[in-house]
């Protein structure tokens, strides 16, 4: 009997039936083309389907007629494995382990991706400034940020008033992640890198004092604006 023949026996599966039987029998056909070492293409010409649909079916992005592949695919497996029918049973468990650590792989990522604080329960700087800053002396203090958070990056640097009294590292931010509108994950990670960077500053301050004689450094730049690289020292 024609693998052609065998397909119009699944033609009558409701679609949800089928995408079961598509999930199961696509998992076959990749393990099985992995072993013989086929190409799509190779089980594509074997079975009768069209490469592209193939494709499609493998993905589960098939729009048409699933039940009819489904009953073309399982003929060429069956074809392909000396006429020994498919255990179905066993399929069907394997199927349903993979969708079951799918299903708590895609769990996991969503729990990384919340939100680890509310970011309307913190306060934004305080305006006016109060005359409490006014009065002490503006110590600047250069801060990069390059923070890293669940596949997202954020790059920044600025430069602090270590006796800035209107802000907090918390309001600050919040402020960042509200205003170049960042996912609240780089919530934490700012804070502490701000933190970080403004205690290690302690230790050289006055800036005044920390260089005793003339000091020569040296001074890498490496600049590209569109086509043009400029490199120096």
């Amino acid at each position: 009997m024609s693998s052609r023949a065998l397909g119009n026996d699944f033609a009558h599966l409701q679609q949800d039936n089928a995408e079961i039987e598509r999930s199961m029998l696509a998992q076959e056909v990749e393990a099985l083309r992995t072993r013989l070492g086929l190409r799509q293409v190779d089980v594509s010409k074997e079975c009768g389907v069209n490469a592209s649909m193939l494709s499609q079916w493998m993905l589960g992005r098939y729009k048409g007629n699933i039940g009819r592949i489904n009953g073309l695919m399982e003929s060429w497996l069956v074809s392909r494995r000396g006429g020994k029918p498919l255990d179905k049973a066993n399929m069907q468990q394997n199927a349903l382990a993979t969708r079951m650590a799918e299903g708590m792989e895609q769990l996991q990522r969503q729990q990384l991706k919340r939100p680890i604080v509310l970011m309307e329960h913190y306060p934004l700087y305080k305006y006016p400034k109060t005359t409490q800053t006014s009065n002490k002396e503006c110590v600047l203090v250069p801060i990069r940020l390059d923070v890293d958070v669940d596949g997202y990056r954020y790059i920044d640097s600025f430069l602090l008033n270590k006796n800035e009294t209107d802000y907090t590292f918390a309001t600050l931010a919040t402020s960042l992640i509200r205003d170049l509108d960042l996912p609240d994950c780089f919530y934490a990670p700012i804070i502490e890198s701000i933190k970080t960077q403004m205690n290690n500053a302690h230790k050289y301050l006055p800036w005044a004092c920390t260089v005793k004689q003339e000091s020569l450094y040296r001074i890498y730049i490496k600049l590209r604006l569109n086509d043009t690289i400029l490199l120096d020292t």
